[in-house]
C-alpha cells in the first residue's frame, strides 16, 4: 500500500537537513536535492527494515512520530513561509510517497 509522509527540509548554514515527521527519520546534504534524496533512501531502508519484525512492533514503528519540537517546527515554518512568500527559501515542505509494508 502506498502512503504519503509529511516531510520538510531547511537550510542550516551551508547544508540542508530533511526530516520526515511521520517516521522521525532524517537525511542531509549540501543541497536541497541531496537532502531530499538522502531522506528518501533513509525512509526506504527504515520501511524495508519493518518487514522482518513482529506485526505489533512493526505497527508501532510505522506510526512513530517525530518529537513534538520537530513537528512544531514544521507548523511554525509553514506559517512563516506563508507570510514570507519567496523570501522563505531556506525552508521547503514536501510529501514523499512510499510503499509501507503490509503488517499482518
Amino acid at each position: 500500500m502506498s502512503r504519503a509522509f509529511k516531510c520538510y527540509a531547511y537550510r542550516n548554514g551551508d547544508r540542508w537537513s530533511a526530516i520526515c515527521v511521520d517516521l522521525d527519520v532524517a537525511g542531509d546534504g549540501e543541497s536541497f536535492e541531496e537532502a531530499w534524496n538522502s531522506l528518501a533512501i533513509c525512509m526506504e531502508l527504515y520501511l524495508d527494515g519493518l518487514d522482518g519484525l513482529p506485526p505489533e512492533e512493526g505497527r508501532r514503528l510505522l506510526t512513530r512520530k517525530a518529537p513534538f519540537a520537530v513537528r512544531a517546527k514544521l507548523a511554525f515554518l509553514t506559517a512563516v513561509r506563508g507570510r514570507l512568500g519567496a523570501r522563505g527559501a531556506r525552508y521547503r515542505r514536501f510529501t514523499l510517497w512510499s510503499v509501507a509494508p503490509r503488517l499482518s
